[in-house]
């Protein structure tokens, strides 16, 4: 079976900087392009749109070679539902209850911790564990 793990962008891979880019989020890329070696299919799930979208946060993931299965849609799901809910097996992003923050000394928003994200990942069986 495939996974699917929709994620957000801003606060999420980068810091909350909008209608920039922010920062890139500390091990994200390498957490994202694992999901990518794993087969996961990834779906950015943003509020951007527009060139927002189009042009800054999918030219983002294209310069750093992270392969994206679609936007802000499920391109199977329509199939089935005709839900504007985006399906996936994961969400991962900064406003969900429950997701791991880093919540920095100098008072900007918080953002993800990827570092305890990848190791939840790994429990549910999204990444292959690595040996230590």
């Amino acid at each position: 079976m495939n996974k699917i793990i929709a994620v957000d962008f801003d606060g999420t891979v980068v810091t909350h900087e909008f209608p920039e880019i922010g920062k890139e989020v500390p091990h994200a890329v390498r957490v994202l392009k694992r999901l990518n070696e794993n087969k996961v299919k990834i779906i950015v799930w943003t509020m951007r749109c527009g060139e927002h979208l189009e042009k800054d946060a999918a030219g983002w993931f294209e310069e750093r070679e992270i392969n994206v299965w679609s936007y802000n849609t499920n391109p199977q799901q329509a199939s089935w539902s005709q839900s504007p809910k985006c399906y996936a097996q994961a969400y991962i992003d900064d406003a969900a209850i429950g997701c791991p923050l880093i919540h920095p000394e100098n008072g900007e928003r918080p953002y993800v911790d990827w570092l305890e994200v990848e190791r939840l990942l790994e429990e549910q069986g999204f990444l292959d564990k690595i040996k230590t």
